[in-house]
């Protein structure tokens, strides 16, 4: 099983970047954006790593601002421990997300966002989830971190 949405969901830290921290220095796998700063860096970077796609802005001295996490297949590879049991990314509801947050003592917020998208922010943590919902869609289909005021 791939915990690593665990410890992000928990730490705000995937594959050892976290926001505010250094773009990884051997980026033969991050592909740059064309948008560029006006000294020639990047503001933008993506790395896919074991079915996860990552982005990552980047500011003009090579730090982290934001990560967006994408769940490129959901075959339950990507999981979560909840009451000691291991609940499937693809199949996460809504509830179960917030009995994890509670489960590991994590505060938490809910924001709107899109019609069918609702945002949940973590106190004193960078993390925001965005849960989207279509029809025939169930579990948490979108996970970001944002760069956010803390309070």
């Amino acid at each position: 099983m791939d915990y690593r949405l665990s410890v992000f969901v928990k730490t705000g830290v995937i594959e050892g970047l976290s926001i505010g921290g250094v773009l990884p220095s051997n980026r033969k796998k991050w592909l740059p954006s064309v948008d560029t700063y006006p000294n020639g860096k990047s503001r933008l970077y993506q790395c896919a790593i074991n079915k996860l796609t990552m982005n990552i802005g980047a500011t003009e001295d090579d730090r982290i601002a934001y990560i967006v996490v994408h769940i490129n297949n959901q075959n339950g590879i990507h999981s979560l421990m909840l009451n000691g049991k291991i609940v499937e990314w693809r199949e996460l509801t809504l509830d179960q997300l917030i009995k994890y947050l509670d489960e590991n003592e994590l505060s938490w917020r809910f924001g709107s966002t899109l019609e069918r998208a609702i945002a949940i922010s973590l106190d004193h943590s960078p993390v925001e989830f965005i849960f989207s919902f279509f029809p025939g869609e169930v579990g948490l289909q979108i996970i970001q971190a944002s760069e956010k005021r803390m309070p």
